[in-house]
């Protein structure tokens, strides 16, 4: 129970820190459907905010993280840059293909 109190209170304080670099105004949908066609649909998803918290990486000194403070996580692969990722589920019909 500790634990989990002082890892809340390290992302309070580490949110609290943070400087947003991005953010737009308009607060956009998170998905628009530009264009749909018998070939297929095209998707835009939107980002709302971004912002950078620093940080101290063991051995390298100060750093700073981009963060999508809403809904982002990270990358996660070790030994990889600590990227912001957004991931979300589209269902696709069974006849369907998508293309990234």
């Amino acid at each position: 129970m500790k634990l989990l109190l002082c890892l809340l209170l390290s992302v309070a304080f580490l949110s609290a820190n943070a400087e947003v670099v991005y953010r737009d105004a308009s607060q956009p949908e998170a998905a628009v459907l530009l264009q749909s066609d018998g070939g297929g649909s095209t998707v835009q998803f939107n980002l709302a905010d971004l912002e950078v918290v620093g940080t101290d990486l063991a051995g390298f000194g100060s750093a700073s993280a981009f963060r999508i403070p809403s809904e982002g996580d990270y990358l996660g692969v070790i030994g990889s840059p600590d990227l912001p990722v957004v991931r979300k589920m589209i269902l696709v019909p069974d006849h369907g293909d998508i293309t990234i």
